[in-house]
């Protein structure tokens, strides 16, 4: 992963990522699940967060509940 361009919401209370790919070109970002980045590349997802707070308080809220422990909360 590169970095993440946006997020949208993915049926009720469930979030994707805009997902860039190294390497790969902007036409083939994919929607990949929140709750999984952030297990597997939380400085990225806490990046993306951070740069767009306007507009991912509910992420942040989402990734707090769903984590329950597994991720470190200390990056959001």
């Amino acid at each position: 992963m590169e970095y993440f361009s946006g997020h949208v919401k993915y049926k009720i209370h469930n979030y994707k990522l805009v997902t860039k790919w190294v390497g790969w070109d902007e036409t083939d970002n994919t929607l990949e699940p929140l709750f999984e980045k952030a297990e597997e590349s939380p400085e990225l997802v806490l990046e993306y967060l951070q740069q767009n707070k306007e507009n991912t308080e509910e992420l942040i809220q989402f990734v707090k509940k769903t984590t329950k422990g597994k991720t470190n909360k200390s990056i959001l």
